[in-house]
């Protein structure tokens, strides 16, 4: 585990028992918080009100056969930014074809290993439902990357992660993280369950690109092409044969360029993408991720949220204290 990982862990579990000592003259009081309740999006002990917020009414307009069933009051959102979100969130508990509500977190340390983000997704998936995994690097650049019931394997990679040794020009898709590989490098990805039925694939058409096959049930799904006239994002889609376990990524010729791909079911439900990079800082975000090309994979994405889930690595700049 990271050092500043572990002294987190260690100062925290510190704190917690010394406030077990704490004179009971001062009253504290330890309250004990389940992933469900951190996720409940209904406010408690709040007073009525006689009018629903201009949000919900809003959400009647547009979706009229939708039957809201999660309460807004109370939420600190004046200027209405998690109204998309929650107007997502409405349509797909309705069972809208289709509906599913996109969500991109961003992290450092934690999230790489899946650790915080795991239990978000299954959280929100056992509530709205399971429309897919989403998305995942090309491989491991760190040993403790990971996600909850997915297996990763791969060779042969140029791996560029934007919060170490980052690409020169910062195109670092939407993970955080390049790979390059020529003929014969290739990735495998076990999915937690044989449901999928459509994967993507994240790549960069770039002039002298190769090319990458993608396979599964021992049958070739595609073969792409990344040479184009300049660097611009690309995104290859392949329906998946039913009953899909294993899907496999294989340059054929390269150099090949990729981000990372997304694994996704029919909906309605909710896709949880966990997106986080060792020793990650806002700072690297604002610093070292292209904008035009972020900002492109991000569209392309469309998410209904985005999680911005930095904080620990700034530690080291003392002006932000």
């Amino acid at each position: 585990m990271p050092k500043k990982a572990s002294l987190a862990i260690l100062f925290f579990a510190l704190m917690i028992l010394g406030l077990q000592f704490v004179p009971a003259r001062y009253h504290v009081r330890l309250d004990s918080y389940t992933g469900s309740r951190v996720l409940e999006f209904t406010p408690r002990d709040l007073p009525a009100v006689k009018e629903p917020p201009v949000s919900v009414v809003a959400t009647r307009r547009r979706f009229p056969g939708v039957r809201p069933t999660l309460d807004m009051r109370g939420l600190v959102d004046p200027s209405g930014d998690m109204t998309a979100f929650y107007q997502a969130l409405w349509r797909t508990e309705a069972k809208a074809p289709g509906a599913v509500t996109r969500i991109l977190h961003y992290g450092d340390s934690p999230v790489t290993a899946d650790s915080i983000t795991a239990d978000a997704r299954s959280i929100l998936q056992q509530r709205f439902g399971d429309a897919g995994h989403g998305f995942v690097l090309i491989a491991k650049p760190w040993a403790w990357y990971g996600h909850r019931g997915i297996k990763l394997s791969a060779q042969g990679w140029n791996i560029e992660p934007a919060s170490q040794s980052r690409a020169r020009d910062g195109l670092h898709g939407l993970g955080g993280v390049s790979f390059t590989g020529s003929a014969g490098a290739a990735s495998t990805v076990g999915l937690p369950d044989d449901l999928h039925t459509r994967v993507e694939v994240f790549y960069e058409k770039q002039p002298g690109g190769g090319a990458f096959m993608v396979s599964a049930q021992d049958a070739v799904l595609g073969v792409v092409e990344t040479a184009g006239d300049a660097k611009t994002p690309g995104f290859a889609t392949f329906a998946l044969p039913p009953h899909t376990r294993n899907v496999t990524l294989t340059v054929k010729s390269g150099p090949v360029r990729l981000f990372g791909w997304s694994f996704e079911k029919p909906g309605p439900g909710i896709i949880y993408n966990s997106l986080g990079l060792n020793g990650a800082q806002v700072q690297m975000a604002l610093r070292y991720f292209e904008p035009k090309q972020w900002a492109a994979e991000m569209q392309h994405e469309d998410p209904d949220l985005i999680v911005i889930n930095y904080g620990t690595n700034e530690s080291v700049y003392p002006d932000y204290i």
